[in-house]
């Protein structure tokens, strides 16, 4: 045993010195899953365990987070659809595509003014003639899209108007989205267009149009933001000014000017002392101090600085969109050492 954790330890020297962080990342993670361990290896592993690289290519824009294990990116007139881990599963010269949905599904729009719902193995689900300026995730089986006119309406895999006229909406998620019809506040409607008794002033949706994480609800009651369950039912007394999405908890909120995180039983994980923050995922949270962003860890502890321009969260490959100052700005970043 002795013998083995010598190896691997010169080994990943041999890499570390080089600058080949990827290899000796892989190298420790081959160490520890044959439960080699030693204090060399352990002090090896915190030197790389927060060190990223670049994957896949870069575009104009990007997602700042995959949806069911995907990004939507553009880049000189095409959008492709991008894996979690970096590689791009297909691209398309379309006038648009609407974000991530369930099964990494995302509608399209033709340049002849075809609505096409892909799977991301590149296979048509749906088509029909609609005009559309914009689109949310595919769920339920139902589309959400934004006409001309201004109003948000949702059709099925036909093509048909299943209901319509609102000022904005959700995408569905277990039977439900959230609906806001004109110069009312937000509810949940069901499938069948029955609206539910309960009414919130603002809700947080993520960017594909997603609203519900863990049976977890962010919504403003009363001028304050809270979290509460399906039925609109605060699970605590806790408020804030804002509140970022849940990513996988613990989530983002503004108190007093400042950022910090809370659980989703209403627990504060983190008193605010940050200028800026985003959720955590993937086992760190971003955090902006003047005016760049870097990460931290579970316990508070600055893992990346804070000298990138611009981040979204981590996924569950190790993956995490970065923008940068460059002339095709978004990217994906991933560990060297795998979680």
């Amino acid at each position: 045993i002795y013998g083995k954790e010598l190896q691997y330890t010169d080994e990943v020297q041999f890499y570390i010195d080089r600058g080949k962080t990827t290899e000796a990342g892989k190298l420790l993670r081959r160490a520890e899953l044959s439960g080699v361990t030693s204090e060399k290896l352990s002090a090896q592993m915190e030197k790389l365990y927060y060190l990223y690289t670049n994957v896949g290519f870069s575009y104009a824009d990007m997602d700042r987070q995959a949806q069911n294990g995907y990004y939507r990116a553009f880049d000189r007139g095409e959008w492709s659809l991008v894996a979690a881990a970096g590689e791009e599963v297909f691209s398309l010269d379309v006038d648009y595509m609407g974000p991530v949905g369930e099964n990494g599904m995302v509608v399209t729009k033709t340049h002849d003014g075809e609505a096409i719902l892909y799977t991301p193995d590149k296979v048509r689900r749906a088509r029909f003639r609609v005009d559309f300026d914009e689109a949310l995730g595919v769920g339920n089986a139902m589309i959400p899209l934004k006409l001309p006119n201004g109003t948000w309406s949702f059709f099925d895999a036909r093509g048909n108007e299943v209901k319509g006229g609102f000022e904005a909406v959700s995408m569905f998620q277990s039977g439900a989205a959230f609906v806001k019809q004109p110069g009312q506040p937000w509810t949940l409607m069901n499938t069948e267009g029955k609206l539910a008794n309960i009414s919130f002033e603002d809700v947080r949706i993520s960017e594909n149009g997603s609203f519900l994480n863990k049976d977890v609800l962010l919504v403003k009651q009363g001028g304050a933001w809270r979290i509460t369950d399906m039925t609109g039912t605060p699970v605590s007394d806790f408020s804030c000014e804002d509140i970022d999405i849940n990513a996988g908890q613990p989530i983002a909120f503004l108190k007093n000017g400042k950022w910090g995180f809370v659980k989703a039983d209403g627990t504060v994980f983190m008193e605010p002392r940050f200028e800026r923050a985003r959720s955590y995922s993937g086992g760190v949270a971003a955090v902006c101090e003047n005016g760049l962003w870097g990460f931290i860890d579970p316990y508070g502890r600055q893992v990346v600085p804070c000298t990138l321009k611009d981040v979204g969260y981590f996924n569950s490959a190790g993956s995490c969109t970065l923008e940068s100052d460059a002339e095709r700005p978004f990217r994906l970043i991933k560990w060297v050492v795998e979680r």
